[in-house]
């Protein structure tokens, strides 16, 4: 038996924001997987999930900010980058609720109460291990004056689900 190595893995991911009483998602786009990715693939099947083990959507406000601390504001839209390491203006970290797997797809989903992650510049949100690892991050789009696309949460339910899918090539 001859084993292929050139096999590779991939992992994309999406995410989708629903507000209460809306029925199409308010944010439904592709996200930025991050470097430290294999980090948290490799600590997982190292048996190591008390680290490792997705749990957390944090959401922020730090889609014009810069990359590298201290994530100072812009005045425009900064795209994800995949080297970056945590979320750049954190509003609220909300612990995930429900994990689903179909396949070689993973959803994880959490219900933002009214009380929770309320602001009026909501455009960054990330997907985070028990450690704090990002696995993945996503930055709202363009939006006026070249600054990135404002969501506002103020006492209404948001449901946020982020699918990640692995595959082989």
């Amino acid at each position: 038996m001859r084993l292929n190595d050139k096999i590779c893995g991939k992992l994309t991911g999406r995410v989708r924001v629903y507000q209460y009483g809306v029925l199409e998602p308010i944010i439904e786009e592709h996200n930025e997987i991050t470097a430290a990715a294999e980090e948290v693939i490799s600590g997982l099947l190292a048996r190591d999930p008390e680290n490792y083990l997705i749990d957390t959507i944090a959401v922020g406000k730090g889609g014009d900010c810069e990359i590298d601390p201290p994530h100072n504001d812009t005045g425009a839209r900064v795209a994800p980058d995949s080297v970056e390491t945590e979320i750049r203006s954190l509003v609220e970290a909300l612990p995930i609720q429900q994990t689903l797997r179909t396949g070689n797809e993973f959803t994880f989903s959490v219900l933002a109460r009214p009380e929770q992650a309320v602001s009026t510049d909501i455009n960054e949100l990330a997907l985070l291990t028990r450690n704090g690892t990002m696995v993945a991050h996503y930055v709202t789009p363009l939006g006026l004056l070249g600054r990135a696309e404002k969501k506002p949460k103020s006492t209404y339910f948001w449901i946020i689900e982020w699918t990640l899918r692995f595959t082989l090539a």
